[in-house]
């Protein structure tokens, strides 16, 4: 057996280390933790096996710091796996401290009239947080704290973006995707989007809150362009400073 991909997260109420990944032949969520730093790891006894197939811990800053509603949050593709785009990004969330608990899963089912969100412990009665068509692949979300606003970052598959089995592979080829929201759930504003950027966008890319500048405008995107350790540096240009 072999981990695809592992997302990392502290805990700190339960002071261990959590992991999602796609675990064996890459299908579905599964849990696991170590209260060692790693050295040792604990499966939880169940899995999704339905949607979330690329799961991604929110990134709250070290230890989850900067949260302050006590949930974890966990968005993905709404596929069974990570090796296909999918139409809509869905979104889960759990006390932080009741990880370990499948039943205390609930996942976002849209917004009231009021614009609140509204959760469900039904898989089945989840919605799109944010829909693209045969777009939505392999999403990082970090909180930027200095501007209050959540930022959604993915490499965006493109018609060139094909193994030589005809998976989709974005390590040499496909665009880029940043979106940023007031909430985890939304609503998501375009940030930046291209089909071609001007390198291979990687398997995944994120924005890691220890590279965020204490004012919130400077970030480092971490990528893999070309199945190469890659970060570039980016500037925020903010509605309120035009």
């Amino acid at each position: 057996m072999q981990t695809y991909e592992i997302v990392f997260k502290i805990a700190d109420p339960l002071a261990c280390i959590y992991l999602h990944t796609c675990f064996g032949r890459y299908f579905f969520m599964e849990l696991a933790w170590s209260s060692d730093h790693g050295r040792k790891w604990t499966w939880a006894d169940w899995k999704f096996t339905n949607s979330f197939g690329c799961p991604t811990f929110l990134n709250f800053a070290r230890d989850y710091n900067e949260n302050t509603d006590g949930y974890a949050y966990i968005y993905s593709p709404d596929g069974n796996d990570a090796y296909h785009a999918a139409d809509q990004f869905v979104l889960a969330r759990v006390p932080v401290t009741s990880l370990l608990d499948r039943s205390k899963y609930e996942f976002f089912s849209g917004t009231n009239l009021l614009g609140e969100s509204v959760w469900s412990v039904d898989l089945d009665a989840r919605c799109a947080v944010l829909a693209a068509f045969r777009a939505c692949y392999r999403p990082n979300v970090t909180y930027n704290a200095a501007i209050d606003r959540f930022l959604l970052v993915q490499a965006r598959p493109n018609a060139n973006s094909k193994d030589a089995a005809g998976k989709v592979d974005t390590r040499f080829e496909g665009g880029l995707a940043i979106y940023e929201a007031p909430q985890p759930w939304g609503p998501w504003s375009v940030v930046f989007e291209t089909d071609r950027w001007d390198a291979g966008p990687g398997d995944s890319a994120s924005f890691p809150a220890k590279w965020i500048s204490t004012d919130g405008r400077t970030l480092h995107l971490f990528f893999s362009v070309d199945d190469s350790f890659s970060v570039r540096r980016a500037e925020l240009i903010l509605t309120r400073d035009l």
